[in-house]
């Protein structure tokens, strides 16, 4: 049974990177659906992000009160229905509504989706935390190539959102027959028992890096446009980066069992911020396409390396991993949101120098927090 949940987690998780991986794809189509400009367009992360701080708060009490797999099948069937009503909204202001829904559904998803795996697999976690990131990122790779695919086979974007509509409700269905897993014992059961400075210090390097791949992954495609490309090909930019995190994720697997979290999340930033001034002066498009590609790469573990290692410290309680994307949540709203006004006043390369110098406090915050734990078992006297 462990193993029927946990095909169940990572195909959810599929879905959910659709979700996730079709807006960036899908950013020009619907700025040229709705009549927008960059800076107005924007505004639809800021949509999703509210949405996805309020999803996090509300489903992160209810996951530790509430069998979990019920309320993972409200939420998926939330999303599903959302994602089918993108294509049919008359103007930006119904696409606002829309997809702050989409948001919360998706982060709800993605909250509960981690919270049952660690429950369910426990001290052996952290390769099967790095799998269902692998799948969400697969799924993430797949958004782009939906929006793609529809275009050339239809002309138009519409049938990339009813696809992640149809793949979501079976797996809704699923859940109703699978029994959620109990929340382990060693979960703290009052505030007071939380660690709360390594856990803030965990949230602020996970919510810096959340903002930075929702940025990149949602104006990639107007950078390679700015670069000359055509739509078409621009957005295939998307696919590269999701398709090449999503490999990395899967050889994480092999490297979090050979090498300690923070070697591979300072070696992974370090990349992360080589790739980018690589970026600034790629203009053929096949340097552009290998700079994305390598971004991807070298993102790729950073998140399930930090969940993974954050939760052998502290005891994730389904409110505290909503907390986590609540703070998540704040960054995807901020950092995206910042970049449409910047690219659109300042130019592309803003962008640029903006993500590096996210990933750059991301960087600072990983210190504090080893710091912080050096001290803590250092001996006394």
């Amino acid at each position: 049974m462990i193993y029927r949940k946990t095909v169940a987690y990572f195909y959810l998780f599929v879905g959910c990177g659709m979700s996730s991986g079709i807006l960036g794809g899908s950013l020009e189509y619907l700025r040229e659906f709705t009549s927008s400009n960059r800076a107005e367009i924007s505004v639809l992360f800021s949509a999703k992000a509210i949405g996805s701080i309020l999803g996090a708060l509300i489903m992160g009490r209810l996951y530790d009160r509430i069998p979990g797999h019920w309320g993972i099948v409200g939420v998926t069937a939330m999303t599903a229905l959302a994602a089918s009503l993108v294509p049919v909204s008359p103007n930006l202001m119904w696409l606002v509504v829309i997809l702050f829904f989409v948001g919360f559904g998706e982060i709800s998803i993605n909250s509960g989706g981690n919270t049952m795996l660690l429950w369910t697999h426990g001290d052996k976690s952290p390769p099967w935390v790095t799998a269902l990131h692998f799948c969400y990122g697969l799924g993430a790779m797949l958004g782009p190539l939906l929006i793609w695919g529809s275009v050339e086979l239809t002309g138009q974007f519409y049938s990339g959102f009813w696809a992640i509509a149809l793949w979501m409700l079976p797996v809704g269905v699923a859940f109703l027959f699978l029994p959620s897993p109990e929340i382990p014992k060693t979960i703290p059961k009052s505030t007071k028992d939380v660690p709360w400075k390594t856990f803030l210090m965990i949230g602020s390097f996970l919510g810096v890096y959340i903002g930075a791949e929702i940025a990149f992954s949602g104006w990639i495609v107007t950078y390679g446009r700015e670069k000359g490309m055509a739509l078409e090909t621009a957005t295939i930019l998307a696919t590269c980066y999701w398709g090449a995190l999503t490999f990395g994720r899967l050889l994480n697997v092999y490297f979090v069992r050979r090498y300690s979290a923070p070697s591979i999340l300072f070696g992974s930033l370090i990349g992360s911020m080589m790739v980018l001034g690589l970026l600034l002066v790629a203009n053929h498009p096949w340097v552009l396409f290998g700079a994305v590609s390598l971004f991807g790469l070298c993102m790729s573990p950073i998140f399930p390396t930090m969940f993974a290692y954050g939760n052998q410290r502290v005891a994730f309680s389904g409110n505290l991993i909503g907390i986590l994307f609540v703070i998540g949540g704040a960054s995807a709203m901020i950092f995206p949101t910042a970049v449409g006004p910047l690219v659109e006043y300042l130019g592309r390369s803003s962008m640029v120098f903006f993500l590096i110098a996210i990933l750059a406090s991301a960087g600072g915050v990983l210190m504090i927090l080893l710091r912080q734990e050096a001290r803590a078992i250092q001996p006394v006297g």
